[in-house]
């Protein structure tokens, strides 16, 4: 397994692993074609208030970072999830 599906794969379990904290996370379908389901993603995330999305959406990166790190290793995890780590403030997310 790999590209869209390997990034499907651990996007699921990133949510999977989120479901105490956040159950409307992890309600979030999955891709039917075992693609990374983003737009699901984002309109869950888009329902939420800003805070807690952006909350949700910050233990996801971790959780996800952690997970590749554990296959991949942590530096090569750094450097393919660089661009993803800043993090736009709760107060300058879309409401």
């Amino acid at each position: 397994m790999g590209g869209q599906q390997g990034v499907a794969a651990l996007l699921q379990r990133s949510k999977y692993l989120l479901r105490d904290a956040y159950p409307w996370l992890a309600a979030c379908p999955p891709d039917p074609a075992g693609a990374p389901a983003f737009d699901a993603l984002k309109s869950a995330l888009g329902a939420q208030v800003a805070a807690d999305s952006a909350q949700a959406n910050g233990a996801l990166l971790e959780v996800f970072h952690d997970l590749l790190s554990s296959l991949i290793g942590a530096s090569l995890s750094q450097r393919l999830l660089k661009s993803a780590w800043t993090f736009p403030s709760a107060q300058d997310a879309p409401q």
